[in-house]
């Protein structure tokens, strides 16, 4: 999974430290989305052993991605609503919305299917 391995370093020198750590996360998130939908198709087509044993590969490196970027995301996410709860003015607590919050929600939804799948 090539987009799940782009680091930090391959981001413009512009960008803050939180900002680059949370495209890196986004990117994680999406490839392990990306890799666990790619993985529940080919186990559904599968031929044989091996394309069945390739899709639990594939979704086990998706797992991790999906894990691993959501560590890091949940934590800006937290972090952000804190802010927001904290602000004393009313309409910065009504309308903002940390920008990984999206990110964050599809890979929790993920985590609760792969939870129900296994079961």
């Amino acid at each position: 999974m090539f987009l799940a391995s782009v680091g930090g370093e391959c981001l413009p020198e512009n960008f803050h430290e939180r900002q680059r750590e949370g495209l890196v996360a986004d990117n994680q998130i999406t490839a392990g989305l990306v890799a666990l939908t790619v993985a529940d198709r080919m186990a559904a087509v599968a031929l044989s052993r091996g394309d069945r044993d390739r899709s639990a590969e594939i979704a086990q490196s998706g797992e991790k991605a999906l894990r691993t970027g959501f560590a890091t995301l949940s934590a800006f996410v937290e972090k952000e609503r804190k802010e927001v709860q904290e602000s004393a003015d009313w309409h910065k607590k009504v309308f903002p919305q940390s920008a990984w919050e999206k990110s964050a929600s599809l890979a929790g939804r993920a985590f609760l299917r792969l939870r129900t799948k296994s079961d």
